[in-house]
This record gives structure tokens, C-alpha cells and sequence, in this order.
């Protein structure tokens, strides 16, 4: 992992235990219990953080404490790297300071774009991976390893092979690996493991919840919710397949899956689907929430209420190109950000009407990911610009 050896690995206190079992919709299996942290999926640090892909522990890609710009706005780069093509990965944000992957290389970055250091990776590592950040300390997993690394140093490291980027919560990290879920300390101690009959999505987290989906080659697909404390089942369902993950918010899931005609949003809470939309022109595509709305973008965009489903707009403004299935929208206060052909768009929450289109390529849009962050929007595009 670029610094040589793998030490001080993590001890293995903590639970272990499968749950393979046939999946039932709406079993409780866990009591109450107080969650091990603070509620996850909320701003937790306000417009300043970006701690981790799709912004929050929910994976909700929203950040609604912060307003961008509505006007269009002016382009810098904010960091641009010795090498060309060496910005990977979506950035995330804390305390005046980006965290992002180059080639080979994690590295740490002020606001005004000065690096402040960096740490040594593979480069199977640093391509399209998102780190997380907590208290200045950074997670992110490759070539077998968990590693937490601050002020360039590694503080620990322990031989897992994560599945997705990890999530982390005020005071645990929680990770898909082949065949489990496992939860770590923010110190490297293994809290608990939950061993899974297929293939786990990414995680969300919202409060004492864990949500993920399992795939199966054999069985149905099924949607699990787990207690953050000690990993077991809450309740099951085989809602959908939920590809390539839960975005959780309030006690509710949101995700798609593929019905008839199309691809369709659901929402489910308590294990029992709450709605399903109309079939919609999307593939591979998963959406956005936002103070009660369920954003979906695709062929048009769409916005939902995410109690009912019932719709609130189809956007009059229609994307031109089809490059819109890699990246996740975004959303803060004001605007819906997706990228189109080489341009980043922003769109009206509140009416879907275009607000400004920026192009940032000479081609198709490059980007590994941007985010909302202190009333700019973030991109990072073989260099790292700052839109404002």
C-alpha cells in the first residue's frame, strides 16, 4: 500500500455470525437499541463537509445546508497535479481540506489548493475511488487492505478486501466484503461481522440503521436492514434488486428496479414497499433525496414526493446526450447538478428548469465525481475545479 508492510493490524474483538437464512419481508429479528452514533444522513458539519461518496452515511447525494451558484458561474482550477489525468475519484471535504486520489497516490489539499501531503497507493487503488473522512483521518480500502491513514501517515491497517467505499459514522466504520458486512472502530477493532449468502451492494446508514441488498445467483435478491450495534437483521424483504445500492433517509429506502417498460423508483420502510413509480427511461441509475424528494434523472428529470411517490415535475429541460448513467446527481439547497456530454448542469429544484450549463471537457464529461461544498460545486476532471 505504497508505505512498506502492513502493521498493526487490527484486533478482532467483536461478534461474528451468519444470517443466511431465506429473507422474509417485515421480520423483526433485533430489540431496541441505542445507536453507536449520532444520526448518519444528516449534514453533520453542515455546507463545510463532503465526508464520503454521495455526501452522507444515507447515501443521499444531497447537501441542502449549502446554496451554489444559481447564476452561471465562474471556473478555476483549484489544484491541478504534475501528472496529467491525476485527479481520481469524487473529492470529499472537511475542515477547510479536500481528500482525493491521484495516480498512485492519496493525497490532502487545501481550500485555496495548496497540497498539503500525500500517501502512497496502488494504482488500482487511486482509480475511480472515494475515500472517506472523519476528524481528519482518512479510510478507503485496495489491494486487500482497510487502511486509515492522517497527516499522510498510516495509523492502521487491517487485511480485508472492502466490496465499496466504506461508511463512516461519528464514532464506526461499516464495510462490504465477499460473503459479509463487517463494522470497525474509527481505531481499527472489529466490532462486529455478519456473514451474507451472496454478493452485498454498497451500504447505507441512516440513525441505528445499516441498509444493503444481497445478490444471488440462486435465490431472489433481497433488501436487508440491520442494527449499526451489532449487525442483526431489523427486517428483510425482496423488494428489488436495488442495484447498485439502498439511498437511505428517514427511515426510508429508496432505490429502483427493473419492471416492465422500464426502470422503477421504489420506496420501502419497515421491510414493506411504501411506492412504486410509473416505469421511467433510466438504467443503472439511482437516486437522489433531498428534504422529501426523491430526485431521478435519466432520459428527463424527475422529482417525487418521497412520502407517496406522487410526482412533482418532469423537467421541461431534456438532456441531449445519454452520458448521465455513470455519476449520480447532486443536489444542495437551490439546484439539481448532472453532467451532460462535456458540461455540468444545473437545474431548478423547485420548477426542473435549467439554471446554467458550464462545459469542462473537450469531449464526453470525465469526471469521477464532483460535490457541493461551502457554496461551490467541486469537479473533479483530470484536474480539480471549482465552479462559483
Amino acid at each position: 500500500m505504497g508505505a512498506a508492510g502492513i502493521a498493526g493490524l487490527a484486533g478482532c474483538s467483536g461478534g461474528g455470525s451468519s444470517d443466511d437464512s431465506e429473507p422474509t419481508q417485515g421480520t423483526a429479528e433485533g430489540g431496541d437499541s441505542t445507536p453507536a452514533q449520532e444520526t448518519a444522513g444528516s449534514e453533520e458539519g453542515g455546507e463545510q463537509s463532503w465526508r464520503l461518496k454521495d455526501g452522507t452515511a444515507g447515501r443521499t447525494g444531497s447537501n441542502t445546508a449549502m446554496s451554489g451558484p444559481t447564476d452561471q458561474p465562474s471556473v478555476e482550477e483549484l489544484y491541478e497535479p504534475g501528472n496529467a489525468d491525476d485527479v481520481n475519484g469524487e473529492p470529499v471535504f472537511e475542515d477547510g481540506q479536500f481528500y482525493l486520489f491521484g495516480d498512485e497516490r492519496l493525497v490532502a489539499v487545501s481550500a485555496d489548493g495548496d497540497q498539503q501531503w500525500e500517501f502512497g497507493v496502488s494504482l488500482t487503488t487511486a482509480i475511480d475511488t472515494t475515500p472517506a473522512v472523519r476528524d481528519g483521518t482518512v479510510y478507503f480500502g485496495g489491494q486487500g487492505t482497510l487502511v486509515a491513514v492522517s497527516d499522510g501517515e498510516r495509523q492502521w491497517a487491517a487485511p480485508v478486501d472492502p466490496s465499496s467505499e466504506p461508511v463512516v459514522t461519528g464514532d464506526a466504520l461499516y464495510v462490504a466484503v465477499p460473503g459479509a458486512v463487517r463494522s470497525y472502530t474509527l481505531d481499527g477493532e472489529l466490532r462486529w461481522e455478519q456473514t451474507v449468502d451472496g454478493s452485498v451492494s454498497r451500504l447505507a446508514v441512516d440513525g441505528g440503521t445499516l441498509y444493503h441488498a444481497v445478490t444471488r445467483s440462486f435465490d431472489p435478491n433481497a433488501l436487508y436492514a440491520r442494527n449499526v450495534d451489532d449487525g442483526s437483521i431489523t427486517w428483510s424483504t425482496q423488494a428489488g434488486a436495488f442495484d447498485p445500492g439502498p439511498v437511505a433517509a428517514n427511515g426510508t429506502v429508496y432505490g429502483t428496479r427493473d419492471v416492465d417498460g422500464g426502470t422503477a423508483v421504489i420506496a420501502v420502510s419497515d421491510g414493506t414497499v411504501q411506492w412504486e413509480s410509473d416505469p421511467l427511461s433510466f438504467s443503472n441509475r439511482y437516486p437522489v433525496v433531498a428534504d422529501g424528494t426523491v430526485y431521478m434523472a435519466g432520459s428527463t428529470v424527475q422529482a417525487f414526493d418521497g412520502a407517496d411517490g406522487s410526482p412533482q415535475w418532469d423537467s421541461p429541460y431534456v438532456p441531449t446526450s445519454n452520458n448521465l448513467a455513470g455519476l449520480q446527481p447532486r443536489v444542495d439547497a437551490d439546484s439539481v447538478y448532472l453532467p451532460e456530454g462535456p458540461s455540468l448542469v444545473a437545474i431548478d429544484r423547485e420548477t426542473g428548469q435549467r439554471r446554467w450549463s458550464v462545459e469542462l471537457s473537450d469531449d464526453q464529461f470525465a469526471s469521477a465525481g464532483f460535490a457541493p461544498v461551502g457554496g461551490s460545486i467541486y469537479v473533479a476532471d483530470q484536474v480539480l475545479y471549482e465552479l462559483s
